[in-house]
């Protein structure tokens, strides 16, 4: 699911960089691998890192998959890729809908938006130092 939105957003960072610096370094004779690693990837990186910022938070709102396939509401620590997994979101949707805990579901809601915000700064705080 999330492998087309990276894909399609990565396409379009590189399309949007500057074309006529791009043509202009080929023009003068740059080798293409050497154009595209020093000028147009610096161009677009700050993009790129935007794109995979998106697209975990969007693999952390559509876990339906995940809620009907692995996920059960009381697990251990999983030692093996076929155990059960416990997801966060999925949490937080059994305790709001059977009303198990309030103050639980509210710390579970905080957890999960605090691991989003700390993808989206990591991605912005990486995104910024092409910027000088």
């Amino acid at each position: 699911m999330i492998i087309p939105f990276i894909s399609i957003r990565i396409k379009k960072a590189f399309e949007e960089t500057s074309r006529e610096q791009y043509i202009a370094s080929l023009s003068l004779g740059i080798p293409k691998g050497y154009t595209i690693i020093r000028l147009v990837a610096p161009n677009a990186f700050r993009n790129i890192m935007t794109s995979l910022g998106l697209s975990i938070v969007f693999a952390m709102s559509a876990t339906a998959p995940i809620m009907f396939t692995g996920a059960v509401i009381i697990s251990g620590v999983p030692t093996k890729l076929s155990d059960p997994f416990m997801s966060l979101p999925y949490h937080l949707y059994v305790l709001v809908n059977e009303g198990l805990s309030a103050e639980m579901a509210y710390g579970t809601a905080f957890v999960l938006i605090v691991i989003v915000l700390l993808i989206n700064l990591t991605c912005h705080f990486i995104g910024s130092f092409e910027d000088k």
